[in-house]
């Protein structure tokens, strides 16, 4: 099997789930980086490169390029790190990840003063034994494609980014029932940090400046020592939060405020507690108050952070019992397959609707819900007091125009035909971003675009989600509001469906 071939495998126990499947192929947006000389200059002392043509000097402008030229691999050193630039979701299965090998293709030379735009893809996936430790693998094949300012070609770098069992073994998860407020989370300690551990993370962050590695500007500054990142500090409270967590549990909000200097050669020890529990829809959220002290007990950090964990009742639907549910592994059912997806067409606008609004639908919609407001039914007053010139409808009037919940636009008859007992739905969330008000007399479009399709386990069984987008506008062409909208099913995929 070629390592760069755009290749998956499945097959009975395998890793690669369909979802993982829906991510080859798709194209990121690009990342875009003029070039630099100093980008150059950095990049071969690094490689030790010395060769004239790679270097600034008369020479280089008299020879057939007509300058100074970029090492072959500068248009995208690693395609792994170029995939985290342009965001490119990659499916992470196992806890532990190597590099495994990379292939470039080199079609235009590359010069100070390009600019290069990089978009990557997942070009393939495959699984295989490792040997040893490593245990089972899975290899993702990410291929990153840099164009310059003329529309040439660049290259194309094709990297093995492979994620792998280990030693891994899951242990008791925690859960929400395992958390009390005021209970505090296992402390992290880090150090002695060395300069070594600062420049490495200069290095991983991109971050040159000279304060956190170089002893004399450090002196200069007044400190005793290189400074220790912020943002160092603070991924020190996320590795502590993830190590408490575990694998079911997910990281949802960090924030840290940097009150004192931490230098090289401290010991850092990072805390957390409890400071909260809520339930909202179907998460269950822990907020905890976290912070980082010195070896003096002085707190040079302090931040909140917000995650949420599984519950018992969650965790036994995902693990049902071996004998009632006849051997069967429900993690492996997938309510998903293609023709809702075609049905949906995903990321295509799926339907056009128009609206005339009149100043009685609006002053209809607002009583409704018992809206008084005499902005949606007094002239007189809209004028006098209000910032428009006349009535406008309610912000929520959004919802009067969307040709979903009015059953213009169906293209889901298919839940009906999903094999598992249906145990009821609805809206799961609405957003809505406000540009212009709507007026009586407004002539209002409404496009329709899904977004997204996923399931998920809840408490009340296998949820499926669909998301879409609403572009409403109005006669004038102008965009009135972008809302965005999810409905939820639950099925109970113990149970058949009713005949």
């Amino acid at each position: 099997m070629s390592a760069y071939s755009e290749e998956m495998t499945m097959g009975e126990g395998s890793v690669i789930t369909e979802e993982m499947r829906w991510m080859v192929g798709v194209e990121t947006s690009p990342y875009t980086i003029k070039i630099k000389e100093g980008d150059l200059q950095r990049f071969v002392e690094a490689i030790g490169e010395t060769k004239m043509l790679f270097t600034p000097n008369r020479w280089a402008k008299t020879s057939k390029y007509g300058g100074v030229m970029c090492p072959p691999t500068f248009f995208c050193p690693d395609p792994i790190i170029a995939g985290d630039l342009t965001g490119l979701k990659r499916p992470w299965p196992f806890p532990y990840s190597l590099d495994g090998g990379t292939e470039w293709e080199f079609h235009q030379p590359v010069r100070v003063g390009d600019t290069l735009r990089i978009t990557t893809k997942i070009a393939g996936l495959y699984e295989k034994q490792g040997s040893g430790k490593t245990g089972r693998m899975m290899i993702t094949i990410i291929e990153a494609r840099c164009i310059n300012q003329r529309k040439e070609l660049v290259g194309v770098a094709r990297g093995n980014a492979i994620v792998y069992e280990g030693s891994f073994r899951q242990g008791e998860q925690l859960c929400f029932e395992d958390v009390e407020v005021g209970m505090h989370l296992p402390p992290l300690t880090k150090g002695p940090l060395t300069i070594k551990d600062l420049t490495n993370f200069s290095a991983a962050t991109n971050d040159h400046s000279k304060i956190h590695y170089d002893e004399s500007v450090a002196r200069d500054r007044g400190l005793s020592a290189p400074l220790v990142h912020g943002p160092l500090k603070s991924a020190f409270l996320a590795q502590m939060l993830t190590n408490w967590i575990g694998s079911e549990g997910k990281l949802k909000k960090l924030n840290c405020q940097y009150r004192r200097m931490d230098v090289a050669g401290e010991t850092l020890i990072c805390h957390g507690k409890v400071a909260g529990k809520s339930t909202r829809e179907v998460e269950s959220r822990v907020e905890c108050d976290v912070w980082v002290e010195n070896t003096k007990g002085e707190v040079t950090t302090r931040g909140t952070a917000v995650f949420t964990l599984p519950t018992r009742e969650a965790r036994a639907l995902k693990q049902p019992d071996k004998e009632s549910l006849s051997s069967r592994n429900f993690n492996e059912i997938a309510l998903i397959n293609d023709k809702m997806r075609k049905d949906l067409k995903l990321g295509e606008v799926s339907g056009v609707f128009t609206y005339d609004v009149d100043r009685n639908w609006i002053s209809q919609f607002a009583t409704a819900f018992d809206d008084p407001n005499p902005l949606w039914h007094d002239e007189d007053y809209s004028n006098r007091a209000g910032l428009f010139g006349g009535i406008i409808a309610p912000p929520t009037f959004f919802a009067a125009l969307d040709p979903v919940e009015t059953k213009e636009l169906i293209l889901d008859e298919w839940v009906e035909t999903i094999p598992y007992k249906d145990t009821g739905g609805g809206n799961a969330f609405n957003e809505v971003e406000y540009f212009l008000p709507i007026r009586p007399g407004d002539t209002i479009t409404a496009a329709v675009t899904y977004t997204r399709i996923y399931e998920r386990d809840g408490r009340s069984g296998r949820l499926l989600f669909r998301i879409r987008e609403n572009e409403l506008r109005n006669q004038h062409g102008e965009l009135v509001a972008l809302a965005r909208c999810g409905h939820v099913r639950s099925y109970d995929l113990h149970k058949k469906r009713d005949a």
